[in-house]
């Protein structure tokens, strides 16, 4: 009884797991990593026992060099780069011990892929070599079924390849530093730009004051030059001296404009043309004839100022001074340091060492010439420049890794 019950129990067992394999999908292979890992311990080449109608020649492991293993397996058996890459663990490769694995996989009707994965080439290298091998020798293969062709090329590639491992880190390296200098040149060059916009921008800005301050100084250039190539003094000796007095005026500003770069020095040329302009004025009032529009303020001062004419004494010299411009006394001083504004005969704010504190800011002119010049002196001057056409330079123009991780190959 029990017998015949133990009998059907192992019948229905091996129905059962005969199902079973007859059901597996037709093909699916164990796992071949281990056996190819195995065989090629002691081996350079491997062929899969369930790969048929594939022959290399017999000599060939002999003849490949130490570093590189050979699988040949089915298809089934999965993708041939990850299979390359778990054989060669398998196997220790690493940068102490430089392997390159090539796996093979075969299907049906001869199609043949072909990839590998180094420990002694850069990252990619070797499978690239491989995947090469493969297409050159295909056709030959599928004709005759021998892999001996596409297995000697592969090895030939990698003796050509490039072993230096030093190169993969620099490799790595000038791209990572390309990439660090592509971005500095374009930082210096957005750099370079802003920085040329804001000069072109203060260069602008200094031109429009430049010319505003050139506007505001040559219509009474202009205006003096004709005041003095028209009027006439006669014998009356007062207008002859604020006409000398302008005449000289004249001279020295257009020393000043022609030289004239900066605000400042169009305002020092301006202050000279409006001395000049209020010894016009007076000329005009001794000969009886209309002095004109008043004439704007030389400058607007907050010091004392001459109520009457006198001397002033400054470091121990004496100057005369006037309240109001007097032939023979066409510089104006604003005022300051102890000195009370007025015109004066001299400029000794510009020859005395107090003039390196007043000369700076206050002072207006007489660098060029003296009142004592005379008044024919400056109607020639007036003349010369107006037949040459002005003032010369009056214009004032200003002018690695390998392919298993850390430490791979190459």
């Amino acid at each position: 009884m029990i017998g015949a019950r133990a009998r059907r129990f192992v019948a229905a067992a091996a129905i059962v797991l005969g199902s079973t394999l007859i059901a597996a999908p037709a093909g699916v292979a164990l796992d071949p990593v281990p056996d190819a890992t195995a065989a090629l311990r002691i081996s350079h080449l491997y062929i899969a026992p369930d790969v048929t109608r594939v022959h290399v020649d017999p000599g060939l492991a002999a003849a490949l060099p130490n570093d590189l293993k050979i699988a040949v397996l089915p298809a089934s058996a999965g993708s041939a780069d990850v299979l390359a890459t778990e054989t060669g663990r398998g196997l220790g490769a690493s940068p102490q011990r430089p392997l390159t694995i090539g796996v093979v996989t075969v299907a049906e009707g001869r199609r043949l892929t072909m990839r590998a994965a180094s420990s002694k080439y850069c990252r990619g290298a070797a499978d690239a070599q491989a995947q090469a091998a493969a297409g050159a020798g295909r056709a030959e293969f599928q004709s005759s079924g021998d892999l001996t062709s596409i297995i000697q090329d592969f090895a030939q590639r990698l003796s050509e390849t490039e072993v230096d491992r030093n190169d993969c880190s620099t490799a790595g390296a000038s791209s990572s530093a390309g990439t660090v200098w592509a971005w500095i040149v374009v930082i210096a060059t957005l750099g370079a730009c802003g920085i040329g916009g804001l000069l072109l921008y203060r260069h602008r800005k200094r031109q429009r004051e430049l010319d505003l301050a050139r506007s505001r100084t040559r219509p009474y250039f202009d205006k003096l030059a004709h005041e003095i190539n028209t009027l006439d003094p006669k014998d009356d000796q007062v207008a002859a001296q604020a006409l000398a007095d302008a005449a000289e005026r004249f001279t020295s500003a257009g020393g000043q404009l022609a030289a004239a770069d900066s605000v400042e020095k169009y305002g020092l040329a301006r202050r000279t043309v409006l001395e000049g302009l209020h010894a016009t004025r007076s000329a005009r009032e001794a000969l009886g004839v209309e002095p004109g529009p008043p004439l704007p303020p030389i400058e607007a001062s907050q010091h004392e100022q001459l109520k009457v004419p006198q001397e002033v004494t400054v470091q121990g010299q004496r100057f005369q001074g006037y309240p109001s411009y007097t032939p023979g006394a066409p510089y104006y001083f604003g005022g300051g340091w102890g000195v009370p504004g007025g015109w004066y005969v001299v400029a000794f704010w510009e020859t005395l060492p107090l003039g390196s504190v007043l000369g700076a800011g206050l002072s207006g002119g007489g660098l060029f010439g003296s009142y004592d010049e005379g008044y024919e002196g400056g109607q020639d001057l007036v003349r010369e420049d107006f037949s040459s056409g002005g003032v010369s330079g009056s214009d004032g123009e200003v002018a690695s890794g390998g392919d298993f991780g850390r430490g791979d190959g190459g």
